[in-house]
């Protein structure tokens, strides 16, 4: 249950804390007076959008803590231990927003998002707004109903995970098929290409090591005129080598005076000199002698590198890029030549996802043929409570199983008849304001009493209705707060006399601006309230006294 509750520079509050009770409470205050403005901030606390509006004039941020005992909520209890937030069964949400817009989340301290906030309070409270009674004339909120007076949020998640599965998977089946129409034409091409390519076969670097092979048979004999020239200058050349000016600078070194260290370096470095002029000499000769003409080979080499560059130009890229080409060509034939298997595959997966569909979606269109009569049943009998004894309502399931969707086979729909005889209509097409509020309160209640979240809060939801059915609503308030807490907002005098705690909202206005303060009241001012309420004058006796009246009924 919600303990506790601290705003500060919100809207026009300056700094207001909160104590709650168990059972009924309720709000009350002049129009204007800020009443809604404490439900508004709670639902910041508990995940609700942000508005760098709400913040107090002249202030750098607002700041809401909302602080829960969760000692009886096992649920809450779970998920706090869940993400490791459990802090000996309280709850503490804090959230400030500044005046840029920016907000900041916590959880007992521990920094988190909005996201985890709403996650949390869906285990904490349950809050009716003033409006949210015109959501019932949509189809969605009232399958939502349904389903959730069904207990089917499990399966429905499933259903719709299913579905969006299936229609993935039949889209890329569709794709498939409409691809399958391409692969013919392409498939010929690819064919002819990749043969080719195969005939060719070309290998790993080999254009490196065919192009040098064709420059050397090229140039056989440049090469051994080149080479013999070479070996000449370093040794054959009688008048005048390399080998013998070696020979002759080491002879002129041996003169220097013995001892000497630098000479003595110096003739090692002309030795190793003439060892490697002595070895290069010999690696001359084995390559010149293993060298030849050979004219069919480069022929060869001439048409391969020919047709190399000829399938290089044809597919206009150049030729070390035509290696890749053949293996990308050879995927996608592959592709192709396996997409029947792909297209047997997803056939498969799509039947058999269609089939989970079919088989869940059959499970809840079941659960709620049976469901939707003891809604009916449960929403007539609060309205006769309410003062509706000659409504009915009736809730009717619309077939579209030839059109699957994500919510199932049908679509939901609320028929009602306000008079007795008269034909069930779209609740849209039939309800007043005030009807309409007090179905809406009567659904409220079922669920809240079905599902005894430990905090319920309604905020004027009681809009539009006075007299009996306002003390009827103020009696069923009551009684839901039996099993839970529940907080309301209310002008309503006949629902505040029904209130075990009651806060009074007031606009005080003075030198440092306006701001707004609440005041739990006792007995005597609970009577003071209530002839105000009344919409007579609350020092009147007559007032006073009808008001004490109806706190004493």
């Amino acid at each position: 249950m919600l303990t506790q509750l601290k705003i500060s520079d919100f809207a026009i509050v300056t700094s207001l804390e909160l104590h709650y009770d168990t059972q009924l409470t309720v709000i009350s205050g002049e129009t204007g007076a800020g009443k809604s403005i404490m439900v508004d901030a709670l639902a910041l606390a508990l995940g609700g959008r942000t508005d760098p509006g709400i913040v107090r004039f002249g202030e750098k941020r607002a700041e809401v803590v909302a602080t829960f005992n969760c000692e009886k909520n096992p649920r809450a209890q779970g998920w706090l231990e869940a993400h490791e937030l459990d802090q000996d069964g309280e709850c503490i949400l804090r959230r400030t927003i500044n005046a840029e817009g920016r907000s900041r989340a916590y959880i007992n301290g521990t920094p988190t998002t909005a996201q985890s906030l709403r996650s949390l309070a869906e285990h904490l409270v349950t809050l009716h707004g003033q409006h949210e009674h015109h959501t019932l004339l949509q189809r969605d909120a009232q399958r939502n109903l349904l389903d959730h007076f069904s207990s089917l949020h499990p399966q429905t998640l499933a259903l719709k995970q299913h579905f969006k599965a299936w229609q993935n998977v039949k889209l890329a089946l569709q794709t498939l098929k409409d691809q399958s129409r391409q692969f013919t034409e392409r498939h010929e091409l690819l064919s002819y290409q990749v043969k080719e390519l195969d005939e060719l076969a070309l290998q790993e670097g080999e254009l490196d090591k065919i192009d040098q092979e064709h420059q050397r048979l090229s140039n056989v004999d440049q090469i051994q005129q080149n080479g013999s020239s070479a070996l000449q200058l370093l040794k054959e050349n009688e008048q005048a080598n390399a080998q013998q000016l070696l020979d002759a600078a080491k002879r002129e070194l041996a003169c220097f005076p013995p001892g000497d260290a630098h000479a003595s370096t110096l003739q090692n470095l002309l030795e190793s000199i003439s060892v490697q002029v002595e070895e290069a000499c010999f690696d001359i000769e084995s390559y010149l002698s293993n060298l030849e003409n050979n004219p069919e080979r480069l022929r060869y080499l001439d048409t391969r590198i020919g047709l190399c560059h000829q399938l290089a130009r044809k597919h206009r890229l150049p030729v070390q890029d035509l290696r890749n080409l053949h293996l990308d060509l050879r995927r996608e034939l592959d592709d192709i030549d396996s997409s029947d298997d792909r297209l047997q595959t997803l056939m498969d997966e799509e039947q058999a996802l269609q089939a989970q569909y079919h088989t869940l979606a059959q499970t809840i269109s079941n659960i709620r043929k049976k469901s939707a009569v003891k809604l009916g049943r449960a929403i007539n009998r609060r309205l006769e409570e309410l003062g509706m004894s000659g409504a009915s309502v009736s809730v009717s399931l619309l077939s579209q199983r030839d059109t699957p969707s994500a919510y199932g086979y049908e679509q939901i729909e609320f028929l009602v008849t306000t008079n007795p005889g008269q034909p069930l209509k779209p609740l849209s097409k039939v309800a007043s304001g005030g009807e309409l509020s007090r179905i809406g309160l009567a659904i409220q209640a079922i669920c809240a009493e079905k599902y005894a979240t430990p905090t319920l809060i309604f905020d004027e939801v009681d809009v539009g209705i006075g007299g009996a059915t306002a003390n009827t609503v103020g009696q069923l308030l009551r009684k839901l707060g039996q099993n839970s807490q529940v907080l309301c907002v209310t002008h309503q005098a006949q629902v505040a006399a029904q209130a075990h705690n009651h806060y009074s909202v007031r606009k005080v206005s003075g030198k440092q601006g306006t701001h707004t303060e609440v005041i739990k009241l006792n007995n005597k001012e609970k009577v003071t309230e209530l002839a105000r309420m009344l919409g007579g004058d609350e020092s009147s006796s007559a007032s006073l006294k009808h008001a004490k009246e109806m706190l004493e009924a």
